[in-house]
C-alpha cells in the first residue's frame, strides 16, 4: 500500500497510528498541522498517548501561540506513558508531566558577547 501511495512504509505506519485516535482529536491535529503549529512527527508521537493526554496537549498548544511542543521531551513522555501502561497502573500522566513538553517558541540561543 505504501508503495502505491509513493510513501515510505514507516510514514504509512505513522498515519495508521494517528487515525486510531478519536475523530475529534484527528480533526484538531489536522488543523494544527495545517497551521504549522505542530509537526507530523509530533502528531505521530502524540498518537501514542491516551486520548485525554492528547486532548490536553492540543488544547494548550492551540490556546497558546507562544508555546510549542519539544519533540525530545514528547519522546520521553511517550516512553513514560508506555511504562505506565505496562504496569497496568491506574496512574495517568499528570498535567505537570504534560506541561513539561511545552516550551516557549522563542528558544533561540543568543550568542554571548565577550568584552575583551
Amino acid at each position: 500500500m505504501a508503495r502505491r501511495m509513493g510513501i515510505a512504509t514507516a510514514t504509512l505506519s505513522k498515519y495508521r497510528s494517528i487515525i486510531k485516535l478519536p475523530d475529534n482529536l484527528i480533526e484538531v491535529l489536522a488543523q494544527l498541522l495545517d497551521e504549522k503549529e505542530i509537526t507530523f512527527e509530533a502528531a505521530y508521537r502524540m498518537s501514542g498517548l491516551k486520548p485525554h493526554a492528547v486532548e490536553w496537549l492540543v488544547k494548550h498548544v492551540g490556546r497558546s501561540f507562544s508555546m510549542k511542543i519539544d519533540l525530545a521531551k514528547l519522546k520521553e513522555l511517550c516512553a513514560l506513558s508506555k511504562e505506565i501502561n505496562k504496569q497496568d497502573s491506574p496512574r495517568q500522566l499528570s498535567h505537570d508531566e504534560l506541561k513539561n513538553v511545552l516550551v516557549p517558541k522563542d528558544t533561540k540561543i543568543k550568542p554571548i558577547s565577550r568584552k575583551e
